[in-house]
């Protein structure tokens, strides 16, 4: 099996991502937080591309249209290699825990949905850093993944490139 390396702008994204990985049982999969499209970014990823099969980035749509997101990603960041891909989430990856809950309103601001979920169920508020928390919440219940065809556009994606064998 081949190795995959994940990017994602989210500070807490990468634990939050383990879960789903793990449930997976996917290995050979490293994950790290980097700024969208910077220096940094740009140079981790060109020395991915020598190491790992695959490179995966997982961004933010923010208000741009996911098209938008990917062709700037995929221009500035993966230099048009065959072997990098980018899932865009809409608006942000809360979106995938949002919707795999089963919660109304995730399309406009699952960032809200998920405070008024995580208010009534926990009595505070949900904040970023509990990003991996509403992750093990929402995955946890949907493993073994048999079913996928629910979860949001850009999981099912994701999912689809790690299991994928042409790495």
């Amino acid at each position: 099996m081949g190795k995959i390396y994940v990017v994602v702008e989210d500070k807490y994204g990468p634990r939050a991502l383990r879960i789903i990985i793990n449930l997976l049982r996917e290995k050979n999969v490293d994950i790290t937080h980097l700024p969208l499209c910077s220096t940094k970014m740009r140079r981790i990823i060109n020395a991915a591309f020598l190491e790992y099969d695959k490179v995966i980035v997982i961004a933010d749509a923010h208000g741009r249209t996911p098209k938008e997101v990917e062709r700037r990603v995929k221009e500035k960041c993966l230099a048009g290699k065959s072997n990098g891909y980018v899932i865009v989430t809409r608006p942000c990856i809360e979106e995938w825990p949002c919707k795999v809950l089963g919660l109304e309103g995730c399309n406009q601001d699952p960032v809200r949905v998920i405070n008024n979920y995580w208010m009534k169920k926990r009595g505070n508020r949900y904040r970023k850093a509990l990003l991996g928390r509403i992750f093990e919440e929402a995955f946890e219940k949907s493993a073994p993944f048999s079913s996928i065809k629910n979860f949001p556009d850009s999981l099912r994606e994701f999912i689809e490139i790690l299991k994928s064998k042409d790495h």
